[in-house]
């Protein structure tokens, strides 16, 4: 299987590039880190999960 880049349009790179934030080191397109307090984190995950057990029907 080659290893040549596939296209020379906006998503150039070879096949097994990685891609964003998924290879080790540094990121090339890494943005600020995001700090998030234990309130805003537990009150986020609580809707989350709420929307999430909305969406799920029971089995008949």
């Amino acid at each position: 299987m080659s290893r040549e880049k596939l296209t020379d349009g906006l998503n150039d790179r070879a096949k097994d590039a990685a891609i964003g934030q998924t290879a080790a080191g540094i990121p090339d397109d890494s943005g600020p880190p995001v700090e998030v307090d234990e309130k805003t984190f537990k009150a986020m995950a609580e809707k989350l999960l709420a929307d999430r057990s909305k969406d799920e029907k029971p089995e008949n």
